[in-house]
């Protein structure tokens, strides 16, 4: 066999093994490392003062009193509780700012 023919076979194998590259298994977003940025805004500045915090109609503080619900994972999860008419009344109220 001439250094020709087998440098051409070595290639069509090499780029043949390409197509059989180890396939794994989708992994779940919220496992992922690769993912960190699913619907976040891009970082920027509010050029603001802290002492201009209060009336500047741009900043909208949350502090206050929120509902809270607890799940153990993401599948569990309250499906739709984004929408304005879900109850919420059985929920825990926490104080914003506060520790969980």
């Amino acid at each position: 066999m001439s250094k020709a023919t087998l440098l051409i076979l070595t290639a069509l194998l090499l780029f043949s093994m390409a197509g059989y590259a180890q396939q794994t298994a989708k992994v779940p977003d919220w496992e992922n490392p690769d993912v960190n940025g699913i619907n976040k805004e891009k970082t920027h500045a509010t050029f603001c003062l802290p002492s201009e915090k209060l009336n500047n109609p741009q900043i909208v503080s949350l502090n206050g009193l929120w509902k809270f619900k607890w799940s153990p994972d993401p599948a569990s999860r309250p499906a739709d509780f984004y929408k304005m008419d879900y109850a919420v009344s059985q929920w825990t109220d926490i104080v914003v700012p506060g520790n969980m």
